[in-house]
């Protein structure tokens, strides 16, 4: 049999408008030479030649396609063997299939996470959660309590030059971390006259830190959570912030420095942030605090030996090294001259006490030679001071001059500038709020940020020293006496007033700037003016303040 021409089948085939495929050729088909086929008339399926009578859920192609389903044409009939009574007709679409893989993997999941249906388990279960929640809610004292610990934190952990850099030099781009020269900074900025400028720059970038600080503990206040990890989670912001204020109040006090205090080894620790407690041996202090010359200085009542060398190794640091850096004023007086009392200026300065005056007459020796304006006493008479022969008078403003006198620098400046900024209203009411953190032995005050603690702790020891008439800066007051004094100041305040009174006089004239500058020139009450007439004892002001 020869095969037929390509082109024979597609002549033969002669398709219905119902199909939408030609049949497959059968077996029993006539096979003809020639190019003419026969045609074939369809042969229509009946229903009864299935075997059994089955109800298809869904025998339409997917629409997607667009076909018609053949109805006239038998050339299928082959296919029925696959209409077998054993076999199910397939039904369902993709939507139905998807949906119950997603709810059987759904079921699976529950079933793997140990979830129940039933409605009393999740009510018991939210029940539990809320009480478990609401048992471990934070008060306000704890979110406040974990605030200042992460301010305190971040406070200690801050050094100058902290997360500062800059290049190493013009060409490289390799960052190096910054280091300062406080000393050389403060220098630099005296030659430019700009350090006056600088103090006020940082002192306004400190505030403005400050009261961002505020705010954002104030927002945190609002909404901290639940748990303390929350808390210290959204602290974690303030540490820039913290990092910068203490950069401007650490710029500010090297700055604030004046220029005759920038030569105090104390105060170069401090400003440089290293303390290393180095003072100057007593044989290297200046001849002039050492036994004056009678042409300079006259001294009545001059004490014994021993209590003069006693002195001078008690004199602090802001003292004693005052002039190891000349001013420009010092630098156009000649080297016999000292903190601006040259040799044709005799002065008298009048003793304070001493040592061999008998007990029983101490009193009387110390107010007939003192006097009763003590706030107007220079810082060299304030330093022949004793804190037993205070404690014994009990002299409460001389108590309380003798303690400024012994103050750090830094603590000194920092009292006056709280007095001008805070005001004395506000520094009132810390001393009472202070004194029980004392008496109870706490290390904290409610709504006071760490770095301000030691302000107010500090005048608050100032005031202790009034108080009791002591020297109770470095020594710690006994706790019958806080609790004493707690109940007083319930009472009565006034001695706070008073207090405050008298620092502020004490600071504007024992301690002012230009009397620290010159810490051995005395007061203008302590000066007695002597004629220059043959009369040794004609005197043109023979009043004696002190």
């Amino acid at each position: 049999m020869s095969p037929p021409h390509p082109t024979s089948a597609m002549h033969s085939l002669n398709l219905s408008d119902q199909n939408a495929s030609k049949p497959a050729r059968r077996d029993d088909e006539p096979t003809l030479d020639s190019r003419k086929r026969k045609r074939l008339t369809p042969v229509h399926l009946a229903s009864e030649q299935l075997p059994r009578k089955a109800t298809p859920r869904s025998i339409q192609p997917s629409s997607a396609f667009n076909l018609e389903v053949p109805t006239n044409s038998g050339a299928w009939d082959h296919l029925n063997k696959w209409n077998t009574a054993h076999d199910t007709i397939i039904g369902g679409t993709d939507d139905e299939e998807d949906e119950e893989d997603y709810c059987s993997d759904a079921s699976s999941e529950s079933a793997l996470l140990g979830d129940e249906p039933e409605n009393g388990d999740e009510e018991a279960r939210f029940s539990a959660e809320q009480s478990r929640t609401k048992g471990n809610k934070l008060t306000t004292g704890d979110v406040l309590r974990i605030i200042q610990g992460c301010i305190e934190t971040f406070e200690q952990a801050w050094t100058p030059g902290k997360g500062e850099t800059k290049r190493k030099n013009e060409t490289s781009e390799v960052e190096v971390p910054v280091v300062y020269d406080p000393l050389a900074m403060w220098e630099q900025a005296e030659a430019d006259g700009r350090r006056n400028e600088l103090v006020t720059k940082y002192e306004l970038e400190g505030d403005y830190y400050r009261q961002y600080l505020d705010k954002l503990c104030d927002e945190i206040m609002k909404d901290p959570g639940t748990t303390e990890a929350k808390v210290k989670l959204l602290c974690e912001n303030l540490e820039i912030t913290v990092d910068n204020i203490q950069r401007a109040a650490w710029l500010e006090e090297i700055y604030r420095l004046s220029p005759e205090r920038t030569s105090d080894d104390e105060s170069q620790d401090t400003a440089s942030g290293i303390a290393d407690g180095v003072r100057p041996p007593p044989n290297s202090l200046p001849q002039s605090f050492g036994h004056p010359a009678p042409s300079q200085i006259v001294d009545l009542g001059t004490p014994s030996d021993s209590e003069s060398d006693s002195s001078d190794e008690a004199l602090p640091t802001s003292i004693i090294s005052a002039r190891a850096v000349p001013t420009r004023r010092d630098r156009s007086t000649t080297s016999n001259t000292h903190a601006g009392i040259s040799i044709s200026e005799p002065v008298i300065v009048d003793s304070v006490e001493t040592m061999n005056t008998p007990a029983g007459l101490a009193a009387g020796v110390h107010l007939g030679s003192l006097g009763d304006a003590p706030e107007q006493s220079s810082i060299s008479t304030v330093t022949r001071w004793s804190w037993a022969h205070l404690e014994e008078t009990q002299d409460r403003k001389r108590a309380v001059s003798k303690a400024i006198h012994e103050l750090n620098p830094i603590d000194r400046e920092n009292i006056r500038q709280r007095l001008q900024k805070v005001g004395r209203a506000n520094m009132i009411r810390e001393i009472p709020a202070c004194i029980d953190m004392l008496s109870c032995g706490a290390t904290r005050m409610r709504g006071v940020l760490p770095q301000d603690l030691g302000k107010i702790l500090t005048f608050t020891r100032l005031f202790l020293c009034w108080w009791l008439c002591g020297n109770y800066l470095q020594n710690a007051a006994p706790k019958a006496d806080l609790l004493e004094l707690q109940g007083c100041l319930q009472h009565d305040a006034s001695d706070l007033s008073i207090f405050c009174d008298y620092v502020d006089t004490v600071l504007q004239t024992t301690f002012s700037v230009d009397a620290l500058s010159y810490p051995t020139r005395p007061s203008q009450a302590e000066i007695i003016e002597i004629s220059d007439d043959d009369e040794p004892c004609n005197t043109r002001n023979g009043t004696q303040t002190i």
